[in-house]
């Protein structure tokens, strides 16, 4: 199963750092911008994706205990888009702001997950970290910014559970 929880992983990773980037172009160039309710939708697309994936692949998404940590914590993480894109709207975030602040929410999901995974998860919650960092100093590119080092994070995901037993 790890052959294909890693061509799955990197999947998403592509698909990930594509609709990032299509969101980041699209929003610049006017045609359709994505706002707090927008991105919200695009979480819960890749939350029911998830679900999706994991249910047609449960013998190798789920085969082990380090899978399925990275799956509940994977579906929290977009979970947790759905319900604060919002929230961050209510209050007056900002997009990149809102981008920011969640990327540290999914840091700590992640830390969480490292805390059972251990200290080869650890690029997991740096990845999360620098998207905050990167899209602080460059907020016209918050989406590209969190397309590329999401799929960054993803793909180190993917290698990494392919060294999972099962």
């Amino acid at each position: 199963g790890a052959r294909g929880r890693r061509a799955l992983t990197y999947l998403a990773a592509i698909v990930w750092g594509a609709s990032l980037l299509g969101v980041g172009a699209l929003t610049r160039s006017g045609v359709l911008p994505f706002d707090h309710t927008r991105f919200a939708l695009v979480n819960a697309g890749f939350f029911v994706g998830t679900m999706i994936a994991m249910g047609l692949t449960r013998e190798i998404t789920l085969a082990n205990a380090a899978s399925r940590r990275v799956a509940a914590t994977t579906l929290l993480v977009f979970l947790a888009g759905v319900i604060l894109w919002p929230v961050f709207d209510r209050v007056g975030l900002d997009m990149p702001s809102s981008t920011i602040v969640g990327s540290l929410v999914s840091a700590l999901l992640w830390a969480s997950a490292v805390l059972s995974l251990g200290a080869p998860w650890v690029p997991m919650v740096v990845g999360q970290v620098l998207v905050a960092v990167c899209a602080s100093l460059w907020p016209a590119w918050h989406f590209e910014i969190f397309g590329v080092l999401g799929a960054l994070q993803t793909a180190i995901a993917g290698t990494l559970m392919s060294r999972e037993r099962e």
